[in-house]
């Protein structure tokens, strides 16, 4: 228990006030998309016309952030 709650509480919170892994552009808890500042993943921006992904775009772009 004490292990749950040092790693999920207080190290979790450390980690994404510290900027961790872009962690002050996103929310704590969301079930949306982002892109590497904290907005709405935009997919068409790394995606070709037949709806292939463009792996240079994405390098581009932003990895995709899930929270």
């Amino acid at each position: 228990m004490i292990g749950v709650v040092s790693f999920f509480i207080l190290l979790s919170t450390v980690m994404h006030y510290s900027g961790a892994w872009y962690s002050q552009y996103l929310p704590m808890s969301d079930s949306s998309t982002y892109d590497n500042r904290g907005h709405h993943y935009n997919v068409s921006r790394v995606l070709t016309a037949d709806f292939r992904l463009d792996e240079e775009a994405y390098k581009n772009y932003s990895p995709l952030f899930l929270r």
